[in-house]
């Protein structure tokens, strides 16, 4: 008989990971936030493109630490929405015979796909990653793709031909509709681009944000600084509570659509700022800038030793940390550690059957 791995089996496993990373605060650690939905619960899917060995299109995921790609047609995590358009532009691929781009020899056209499922809105936004800017049936194949699924609402394409991990290129060109989509947490309306950051699992995403939140003693004359804000999610929702939001974001597409976000949600008291998060907070601590609360959501890669030591420096008498790699995160709290205390660590399971954990840890100074 096949031991069955449960959803409470991986939920120990992670339990475990976060134990270990926080042995010396193991009392303050919180019963991890269960995943109400652990099936078909992420909203953006990434497919690659590749051949079998009968020179067939296939797409899906590489296998972890190779480029042996395997061919996935139904994935149990992936929105039902998403795997669906993925099969059918696998089914286009072939027939239209699109040349498949291969990294190595720099041939090809077709890449990845991109998937954007909206939550609440039932929008759907698709883009195509090419390795070559020309393919001459561009309009023709995505006109097909969207006979196939009219619930598509705009189709992007972005150029990538680096050999590297990163899927998206830096220019988008759009192809069908307006070129973004617009989905909802916690009553806010969110304005998402194709490279815009946004969290996979939006159902999830709005009890992580409401924890960190609820738990960030915010007080109604508070300035509270919201930093690696992507689309300024978090700052946006946690606005009414404060004085004033000051949201800091690097990557030029996130920082515009925050700015429609703004808008569209009638927030008056944010100030969005589009500039490197080390950079931002190394300067208000340098002008002793008066802070109550930082929020900070860095990538898996964590923070800098700048970023922490200006945290420091800047003395707010809250910092919540939410991050997506404990890792890191851990190993960045060591450089505040002797100024700040953790009064809560909280493991939010944003990412059902994986290996990755949401984790919250809110410091006080």
């Amino acid at each position: 008989m096949i031991n069955q791995f449960t959803y409470d089996d991986s939920l120990i496993e992670k339990e475990k990971m976060i134990k270990d990373l926080f042995k010396y605060d193991i009392e303050k650690i919180e019963t991890i936030v269960k995943c109400d939905n652990y099936f078909n619960y992420r909203h953006k899917v990434i497919a690659t493109f590749g051949y079998d060995k009968s020179r067939k299109v296939i797409s899906g995921i590489y296998e972890h630490g190779t480029h042996n790609l395997i061919n996935l047609n139904d994935c149990m995590i992936q929105s039902k929405v998403a795997n669906s358009i993925i099969k059918d532009i696998t089914l286009l691929a072939n027939k239209y015979r699109v040349p498949i781009y291969n990294e190595d020899k720099k041939t090809g056209i077709l890449r990845h796909v991109l998937v954007r499922v909206s939550e609440y809105t039932d929008e759907v936004l698709v883009s195509l990653v090419l390795g070559n800017s020309k393919f001459p049936s561009r309009k023709n194949f995505v006109k097909q793709v969207v006979k196939k699924h009219p619930e598509i609402t705009t189709v992007t394409s972005t150029f990538n031909n680096r050999k590297t991990s990163v899927v998206l290129g830096d220019k988008v060109d759009v192809i069908y509709g307006p070129g973004f989509i617009y989905d909802s947490l916690n009553d806010y309306k969110f304005k998402i681009s194709t490279t815009s950051f946004y969290q996979v699992n939006p159902k999830q995403t709005e009890k992580l944000y409401r924890l960190a939140i609820d738990n960030a003693n915010l007080k109604q004359d508070d300035i509270l600084l919201d930093t690696y804000a992507g689309i300024g999610t978090i700052g946006m929702i946690a606005s009414e509570k404060v004085k004033k939001v000051i949201s800091v974001e690097l990557n030029r597409e996130s920082f515009n659509n925050a700015i429609t976000s703004v808008r569209l949600n009638k927030i008056n008291n944010i100030e969005l700022i589009n500039q490197d998060a080390s950079k931002y907070i190394v300067n208000a601590a340098n002008n002793k800038e008066k802070i109550d609360v930082v929020i900070m959501d860095p990538t898996r890669n964590g923070s800098t030793i700048e970023f922490m030591n200006s945290l420091v420096d800047l003395q707010p008498r809250v910092i919540v940390y939410v991050s997506c790699d404990p890792k890191t995160q851990s190993r960045d709290l060591k450089y505040i550690k002797n100024v700040y205390k953790i009064k809560k660590i909280i493991p939010v399971d944003l990412f059902p059957y994986t290996k990755h954990i949401e984790n919250i840890v809110i410091l006080e100074k």
